[in-house]
């Protein structure tokens, strides 16, 4: 966690593909949507890659309802 802001700062995770490696997640740049504070940037270290993600665009509850209901019988 960041000692400024009590955010979180990333995650060490086992690599369940390799077996043996760790995955760290970092998350950056957060902000504020709707009250909920959402890293804009997250950064995922693998022994072999790196991955990330630069959000431009995060909607909240923007679902219709209908998608969670089951199948009309």
């Amino acid at each position: 966690f960041e000692k400024e802001t009590g955010l979180l700062k990333g995650v060490d995770l086992p690599d369940h593909f390799s077996k043996e490696g760790r995955i760290a997640v970092i998350f950056e740049e957060w902000r504020t949507l709707e009250g909920v504070r959402l890293p804009k940037k997250v950064a995922v270290y693998t022994e072999s890659e790196v991955f990330v993600l630069d959000f431009t665009q995060i909607t909240l509850n923007d679902v219709d309802v209908a998608v969670f209901e089951g199948p009309k019988e």
